[in-house]
């Protein structure tokens, strides 16, 4: 899908984000990964199943990272208020954040601190889990690693996700870390499995 560029203005800063379409009152966020940016996302069919299930699709183009083209830098809890910002400009009143690697870092933040309702956290091959305070979510969670991850073990981030009916952890064989590259479809079905079986529980 090919998204419109859009922006906010946050504290002085012209802010870039991406709008993938969409509807109703709740938003699926991407976070992106620290090399990569916002555009990422645009070939995977997932996308496509988040507009039809009644989400806006916004992907931030992260502050900071190498490849974003929002070059200032911001701290995780200066993104937080840029994605309230941006929630806001839309008028979105809940949120289900997706971020892989580093992008997840600053979902498990945002999640953890945001005075608007998060829905469910979607994190893919994320960085920093041991500090991220996952187990103490009481929101749906969805873990999705690439077998192969190095950076991020899958063993190990398994261990992190709590033992509950509303976390999902998902192994895609023969996948690296950025897991959504390696196996595209498998990827795509794992999200859009998740957000059908979120929105019956709300």
């Amino acid at each position: 899908m090919n998204p419109d560029a859009r922006n906010v203005q946050v504290s002085g800063e012209s802010v870039r984000y991406y709008y993938y379409g969409g509807g109703g009152s709740r938003a699926l966020l991407l976070l992106h990964g620290y090399n990569f940016n916002s555009l990422v996302w645009k070939d995977l069919a997932f996308l496509q199943c988040a507009v039809i299930k009644g989400f806006h699709v916004i992907a931030l183009d992260i502050p900071g990272f190498p490849n974003s083209v929002n070059r200032f830098h911001a701290d995780e809890d200066q993104v937080s208020g840029i994605i309230d910002r941006i929630m806001s400009t839309e008028g979105v009143s809940s949120v289900t954040v997706m971020g892989a690697s580093a992008g997840g870092t600053i979902a498990m933040s945002y999640a953890r601190g945001s005075s608007r309702p998060v829905d469910s956290v979607i994190l893919v091959g994320a960085v920093g889990l041991e500090e991220g305070g996952i187990r103490s979510f009481n929101f749906p969670l969805l873990g999705i690693w690439g077998s192969l991850d190095r950076i991020s073990p899958p063993d190990k981030a398994r261990m992190q996700f709590p033992a509950s009916g509303a976390s999902r952890f998902v192994v895609l064989e023969g996948a690296g870390h950025p897991c959504y590259l390696d196996r595209p479809v498998e990827f795509s079905d794992a999200v859009c499995s998740f957000l059908e079986e979120m929105i019956g529980r709300l």
